[in-house]
């Protein structure tokens, strides 16, 4: 994937355009493919959908993203040129993330197709991203560090793809993870010490369930690792449809903090030699049941290092 970012960076910019034709200077989504990304007159990051005939869906116009179908287009391929019509998906920001972003989505996309499907199929297939986009107007429901701790811990695991599937798979669930029967929740400190804050739910688990806690020590660093950097190591290891559900928990969890959530760099060394494992009866909390009429409990915990093991031995 990141192949296809440097291509996409690489495609000079095409000629303007003229009698009613767009031009477009392109490469195949994937070699043999007649569906291509490609690079607008303005710089934008295009998708190329070559489409058979049918009925023509209405033009998207939003923010980040313009969809028109049946566009009549002349695409510079190589030292060929030929035309077509065309589903055109333009990303209407230049943000490496973003565009990154938009061009795993094409591979995604086009892995849904033949060689010519019709522009409502397109529409329909479309809806996915442009409802992804839209979260990017919303406020985001983790810190950029909190999100940060969850990719690190989800990065170091034998089986990444196992651990995504069971990250957040409930909205309203209390813990992170939810990985072959046993329950992970992550907690990460900038300080020197393990204080985390609890919720007295999240230090209770269902009768029979087995529940950790992860907890990492994080420290700021001009050349650490970004949330966006962890992500790309990701997505080298997944499937197409496991590298969208992970852009897409990225771009609901960060919202509207996604422009700035590259700012945060993390020591990814640090973070490796601090990772430490705790069961759940090492963490001091009350033991009693608390009272029907009490609620809104909460925890300031100091761990301790001699409580933990460094590693998870079922994933």
């Amino acid at each position: 994937m990141s192949d296809l970012f440097d291509a996409f960076v690489l495609l000079p910019f095409p000629p303007a355009n003229g009698a009613g034709i767009q031009r477009f200077e392109s490469l195949p989504v994937v070699d043999g493919s007649p569906h291509l990304f490609a690079k607008s007159t303005d710089g934008h990051a295009c998708l190329l959908i070559a489409t058979g005939i049918g009925p023509v869906p209405a033009p998207i116009q939003l923010e980040y993203l313009t969809v028109q179908h049946s566009v009549r287009g002349a695409v510079h391929a190589t030292s060929s040129i030929s035309s077509s019509r065309f589903s055109v998906i333009t990303l209407r920001r230049d943000d490496e993330d973003l565009v990154r972003l938009f061009l795993r989505f094409a591979v995604f996309l086009v892995d849904q197709f033949g060689s010519e499907p019709k522009p409502q199929e397109v529409a329909d297939e479309v809806r996915r991203l442009t409802g992804l986009l839209q979260q990017l107007r919303r406020p985001s429901t983790k810190t950029v560090q909190g999100l940060w701790a969850e990719l690190f811990v989800m990065n170091q695991r034998r089986n990444s793809e196992r651990w995504l599937q069971g990250w957040h798979v409930d909205p309203e669930a209390r813990h992170d993870f939810f990985v072959g029967g046993v329950r992970v929740e992550v907690k990460s400190s900038s300080g020197r010490l393990r204080r985390h804050h609890f919720s007295h739910e999240q230090l209770s688990a269902p009768r029979n369930a087995i529940l950790w806690v992860a907890s990492v020590l994080v420290e700021r660093s001009g050349s650490g690792l970004s949330v966006f950097d962890l992500v790309q190591s990701m997505h080298q290891q997944l499937t197409i449809e496991s590298s969208m559900i992970l852009d897409e928990m990225l771009v609901r969890t960060l919202g509207s903090d996604f422009d700035k959530a590259g700012e945060f760099k993390y020591d990814l060394a640090h973070s490796q030699d601090t990772l430490l494992f705790y069961p759940l009866d090492r963490i001091p909390r009350l033991s009693h049941e608390v009272p029907e009429r009490v609620s809104d409990i909460s925890y300031s915990v100091q761990l301790l290092d001699s409580d933990g093991q460094r590693d998870l031995h079922f994933a």
